[in-house]
């Protein structure tokens, strides 16, 4: 097996968003849901993080979020971490996972496209990965080489929902000025040999200015057509860098201030909480108070009618003293008889343990008048405490709620408006260099337009016996799939595509080219694999079955739909067990017996149920 990549998460976030990511295994990786969950949303991201030009397209839940993760394993098992700002030109590269990924850890800063004789770029870092950095192809029938860049590659491996269905070859974009290119590519994973011996040769006149002709026409439209989208976001295409660099300038002190002022709404919030704590402690104890002081409020009333009677009983035996003798009120006895000094004695004692009552109640009320007046003066004490507590939390309130806040969420407003405003500018530039480009590339075919030069003779692109052999493959999957297949699989080198069955594959309807497309791009990734060719070893499909539909089994609107092939096209995926990786992104769900031997993720579009898309809810 030759080296190759392993893509492990793909995460974006942005400020004051929870990040939203997703992670992949070696083997078959389904990720399966209803539409607009953010399937074809990830096929962007990780595009996009592969040196794309084109930022993943936004939509309502994608909204504030500004930047892209990529975590992949490389050679000898070495991880990465891929950071990329949208509308950013450049990337920054970690050697370790995305939660490790600190600003001072970053190990290179480098250009997120391709740059001819510059290996500080991802494209270069991404084709050391594979085995592929320094190979050469030839461009044109003059054998102009260029260096591979990755993005060669990204159509032979990445295939989005669009273009699996079109009838146009697999191993090629569509792009006319990359067609001589495109070819080089696929001949040379099939071979592992480059174009980097060719010599320049010139071509014969009248076929070199012919291709000249359409290639100064397509310019030209490429021009006006790039140039007339720049125009409408920059009237004025040179204000495009001054005013990207201001509003690179706007997020950045924009994110500064957001997360300042986050930083301090949390802090008082939490201030907030302390203070509310406090003044239901000190109600709670206010009220504690209240009642004690009810309680002892009563309590010195029972003392006082203690009291008063215990008076009343010394004045009542003292008046007692003073009546003459007779029998008494209480015995009937005749207190003559018993005599003046044991009655006098007897009243004596009585009215002493009265006193000693009085002595006993006069010092508990002293006591509880003391006590009384520390409640109430506690108590006087923590009304002013929560009348302050009140005043400070109001205070807090309204600066927190009238100004803060606002303040902080019309800066975030305007960071999200800076952030898609930058997005376009980012556009408009890359448009602009687009258009230079053009430009320079026009002028060099109206050059060569005015130089004489002998005939040419074109050669074969693609080894036949290799061509044979990957056919052979694709093939063998499309009878693992169950595919109808009439007769063999050939390549044929003038469409660049495939016969099957002794159809043109662009001939066909969408469903069949979608799967036949399936099929090209996971065989050349099995042909290379087994034969130690450099691959990326991943293949990433968006919607390979959805256009499907199988032979009718049942005749009338109700009729079933044979799902023999859907079926069959994961068992042979997850079957694999060579280290290949494959990301389906489908609508289809695999066989429910594969579920718990794959990495399996539905996206529900049902907040109740599982995990609803890509992107967090709430």
């Amino acid at each position: 097996m030759s080296d190759h990549i392993i893509l492990q998460t793909v995460r974006v976030d942005g400020p004051g968003r929870k990040s939203a990511d997703i992670t992949f295994k070696p083997g078959l990786n389904a990720v399966v849901g209803a539409s607009d969950t953010g399937k074809s949303y990830i096929f962007q991201t990780l595009d996009y993080l592969l040196g794309g030009g084109t930022e993943p397209k936004q939509n309502p839940n994608s909204e504030g979020y500004n930047r892209a993760w990529l975590q992949l394993l490389g050679r000898n098992a070495k991880i990465m971490s891929i950071e990329r700002v949208f509308g950013e030109d450049m990337v920054d590269v970690y050697e370790t996972k995305i939660e490790q990924a600190l600003p001072g850890l970053v190990k290179s800063r480098i250009r997120a496209f391709h740059q001819t004789g510059s290996d500080e770029t991802l494209s270069h870092l991404l084709l050391e990965q594979i085995g592929m950095a320094n190979r050469q192809v030839r461009r044109n029938l003059q054998n102009a080489k260029n260096a591979v860049s990755f993005r060669y590659l990204a159509h032979l491996t990445m295939v989005d929902e669009q273009r699996i269905i079109t009838d146009g070859s697999p191993a090629l974009t569509g792009q006319h000025t990359a067609v001589t290119a495109e070819q080089g590519v696929l001949s040379l994973l099939i071979t592992g040999n480059d174009d980097s011996a060719l010599t320049p040769v010139k071509v014969d006149k009248k076929l070199r200015d012919t291709a000249l002709d359409a290639e100064i026409n397509l310019l030209q439209r490429l021009i006006d057509e790039k140039g007339a989208k720049l125009r409408a976001v920059s009237p004025n295409p040179e204000d495009v860098e001054p005013t990207l660099e201001k509003l690179t300038e706007s997020i950045r002190l924009g994110t500064t201030f957001v997360s300042a002022t986050k930083e301090r709404i949390a802090a008082i919030e939490a201030e907030r909480q302390l203070i509310w704590t406090r003044i239901e402690e000190v109600r709670s104890r206010r009220l504690v108070l209240r009642e004690q002081l009810k309680r002892l409020a009563l309590l010195l009333e029972y003392y006082t009618s203690d009291a008063s009677r215990l008076e009343a009983v010394i004045e009542a035996g003292a008046a007692f003293e003073r009546l003459p003798t007779g029998e008494c009120a209480v015995c009937g006895r005749d207190q003559q008889s018993s005599g003046p000094e044991g009655v006098t004695e007897t009243l004596h004692t009585f009215q002493t343990a009265c006193r000693a009552e009085l002595a006993k109640i006069a010092a508990l009320s002293a006591d509880l008048e003391k006590t009384v007046l520390d409640y109430h003066n506690e108590e006087s004490t923590l009304a002013l405490e929560e009348q302050r507590l009140s005043v400070q939390r109001a205070q807090i309130e309204t600066d927190l709620e009238g100004q803060l806040k606002p303040s902080h969420d019309d800066a975030e407003t305007s960071l999200v408006d800076f952030i898609r405003l930058k997005g376009d500018f980012s556009r408009a530039k890359d448009l602009k260099d687009e258009v230079a480009g053009l430009q320079a590339d026009l002028i060099k075919a109206e050059t060569q337009k005015k130089v004489k030069v002998p005939r040419l003779k074109t050669t074969a692109r693609v080894d036949t016996r290799m061509a044979q052999d990957l056919c052979q493959i694709v093939s063998n999957v499309l009878k693992a799939w169950n595919y109808p297949l009439n007769g063999t699989v050939a390549f044929d080198p003038t469409t660049f595509d495939l016969v099957i069955g002794n159809q043109h594959r662009g001939s066909m309807g969408k469903g069949y080219r979608a799967i036949t497309h399936a099929a090209f791009t996971i065989s050349l990734m099995r042909f290379c694999r087994q034969r130690g060719l450099p691959h990326t070893g991943f293949v990433v499909l968006d919607s390979p079955l959805n256009p499907f539909r199988g032979e009718v089994t049942v005749a009338g609107p109700e009729g079933a739909i044979n799902g023999e092939m859907k079926d069959a096209f994961y068992r042979d995926l997850a079957a694999d067990k060579s280290g290949n990786q494959y990301i389906i992104l489908e609508n289809t769900e695999p066989p429910a017996d594969l579920l718990s031997t794959i990495n399996y993720v539905q996206f529900t579009r049902n907040e109740a149920v599982g995990r609803y898309g890509f992107f967090p809810v709430g």
